[in-house]
C-alpha cells in the first residue's frame, strides 16, 4: 500500500480562554484508522469503482454480510462513505467530497492527509 503523508495544515491559534476548533475540516486520523484493517480498504476500492448495497459487498469481499454492516459503520462514522435509501435496500457510495477527487484522478483517494492508489487488483499501492 502507498500512503504518502503531508504535513497538516497550522490551525490558527485559539482564541484567549477559549478553544479553536473548526469542525469543517475532515477527520484524517478517524479515515486512517478506518482504513488500518483490509476488509475496509477492500469495500472502500468497490466503493470507489460504484454504489453497492451490502449483499454484493458481502459477495465480492467474502465475509458476512453482518461483518460488512460493521465495516461500513466505521467508515461512514469516518466520513469516507454514505448511503443512499431506496425502499428497502439501502446502496453504500464513497462520500461526494472523494467522488469528486475521483473524477480528477482516478483511482487515488487523496484525504488531505495522505493519498491512496487504489491499482487496479489487490490492496492500494
Amino acid at each position: 500500500m502507498q500512503c504518502r503523508f503531508r504535513a497538516a495544515p497550522r490551525l490558527p491559534d485559539p482564541p484567549p480562554g477559549g478553544i479553536c476548533r473548526d469542525v469543517s475540516q475532515f477527520d484524517c486520523i478517524a479515515a486512517l484508522k478506518a482504513l488500518g484493517e483490509e476488509n475496509r480498504i477492500r469495500i472502500v476500492r468497490l466503493l470507489i469503482e460504484e454504489r453497492h448495497g451490502v449483499n454484493e459487498i458481502a459477495e465480492s469481499v467474502g465475509i458476512t454480510q453482518y461483518n460488512v454492516s460493521k465495516h461500513l459503520r466505521v467508515l461512514k462514522e469516518a466520513g469516507l462513505v454514505e448511503v443512499e435509501k431506496h425502499g428497502q435496500q439501502r446502496l453504500y457510495a464513497l462520500a461526494a467530497e472523494f467522488r469528486g477527487q475521483l473524477e480528477k484522478t482516478p483511482h487515488v483517494l487523496d484525504l488531505g492527509c495522505c493519498t491512496f492508489h487504489f491499482n487496479k487488483k489487490g490492496l492500494p499501492s
